[in-house]
């Protein structure tokens, strides 16, 4: 259907009839273009990541100010996703808790 309407993804959506709930969404961007997804993140209670490049002089202290700082994200760090890397970590926790809160409401009683 996409293939034949293919903005039909830049339709409103009400909250509610969202196939997956931004609730439910992790959001991993790189810098400032990202800003409205970080800010709908925020909006809806998701979670926004941010990456950056440490090895590029200035971008540590540039994500900071422009990330960071105002807390447009809850972390930044290298774009390394493995066993033993910070973000692939955190990555690791935040779908478990997104997880459990689900698992966890799918189980309470009916109010």
């Amino acid at each position: 259907m996409i293939r034949r309407e293919p903005f039909i993804v830049n339709q409103k959506v009400e909250h509610g009839d969202r196939r997956i709930p931004i609730e439910n969404m992790i959001y991993i961007g790189d810098g400032l273009t990202d800003v409205p997804c970080f800010s709908v993140m925020a909006q809806f209670k998701g979670q926004a990541f941010g990456v950056f490049n440490p090895e590029r002089e200035g971008s540590p202290k540039k994500a900071w100010e422009q990330l960071i700082a105002p807390r447009r994200v809850a972390t930044m760090n290298s774009p390394r996703y493995g066993s033993k890397d910070d973000l692939g970590a955190i990555l690791r926790a935040a779908v478990r808790q997104t997880c459990l809160r689900l698992d966890t409401r799918a189980r309470a009683p009916l109010q």
